[in-house]
């Protein structure tokens, strides 16, 4: 499988071609799967071969549907999380964005708290994917980035985008 994410983040000028480079891997690999994301409001490239869809915001029920099946094996830190829902509006409107409210989970299951902003949000499920989630699983990945101290690959990262 193949994900791609981030369309509509690519230069306006560079999107034809990068669709029509997509639509060649697509009839390469016809039997792969290929996913490619972008917000809806800057998608104006149909891929042929594709089908379309969009994913709606979650509903309050949802979304506290959905952080229950995440903590599912641990009831207590579901509902500290719960908790954190419903008292915060903003947590709430996080929520509403299914890979926001996935970000939210990962974050709480590595802090036991959230961040109230977006940047914050992200820069801690950045911390807790790249730099936790594989030694807390004792999983050793060999990458030029592996003898990297953490502010130098936070830097690294920073200068990339």
């Amino acid at each position: 499988m193949l994900l791609l994410d981030g369309l509509d983040e690519v230069e306006v000028s560079k999107r034809e071609a990068l669709v029509a480079e997509i639509e060649r891997v697509a009839s390469q690999y016809s039997k792969s799967r290929i996913v490619v994301s972008c917000r809806t409001a800057d998608y104006r490239h149909p891929i042929k071969q594709f089908d379309e869809v969009e994913l709606a915001d979650f509903s309050t029920k949802q979304a506290s549907d959905f952080i229950k099946q995440w903590f599912s094996d641990d009831s207590d830190r579901s509902e500290k999380l719960l908790s954190i829902y419903r008292k915060s509006e903003n947590i709430r409107e996080l929520c509403s964005i299914p890979i926001m409210a996935a970000m939210m989970c990962v974050l709480f299951e590595y802090n036991l708290r959230l961040p109230e902003n977006r940047a914050d949000l992200y820069s801690g499920c950045i911390d807790a994917l790249l730099f936790r989630w594989d030694s807390e699983r004792s999983i050793v990945r060999e990458s030029n980035f592996s003898n990297l101290s953490t502010p130098r690959k936070n830097r690294a990262f920073a200068k990339s985008g």
